[in-house]
């Protein structure tokens, strides 16, 4: 795969409202082209190299593809002046975390994580800023 960007656009405009979710396997897949797709997909990509459990990583994704999952998951930073932000995917499903990263001279402002469902609602969950540095969200 040299143009992901191309196949995520297109994946983007004609998902909808179903999900893609996207299995790599050996050890020379392009990993970050296939978590782009999966991503635009709404959905998850799992790898599968030599001497693994590929029975935990199919089980896993059907478990995903039949729970409650959120979409466009996003950290609003507020007032807090953010250096560096390293995240994880926009896509949430029941029983994963999601995980960032922030680098920041001081936090002086609550966070604030909102995410979307599929019926177009919006989420909002507050981070209080005394929480900030050992905060967990989990779908």
């Amino acid at each position: 795969m040299g143009n992901e960007s191309e196949i995520a656009g297109y994946v983007r405009q004609n998902i909808g409202k179903s999900s893609l979710f996207v299995f790599g396997i050996d050890s020379s897949v392009n990993v970050n082209g296939l978590r782009e797709v999966a991503e635009a997909g709404r959905g998850k990509a799992e790898f599968i190299v030599k001497d693994e459990m590929i029975q935990k990583m199919i089980i896993r994704q059907f478990a995903r593809v039949s729970s409650a999952n959120m979409f466009s998951v996003a950290l609003n930073q507020k007032a807090n002046k953010v250096i560096n932000k390293i995240g994880k995917s926009q896509v949430l499903f029941n029983h994963e975390f999601y995980d960032v990263l922030i680098e920041t001279d001081n936090i002086t402002d609550d966070f604030e994580l909102t995410c979307k469902t599929d019926n177009d609602k919006t989420y909002p969950f507050v981070i209080p800023k005394k929480y900030a540095g050992t905060f967990r969200f989990a779908a």
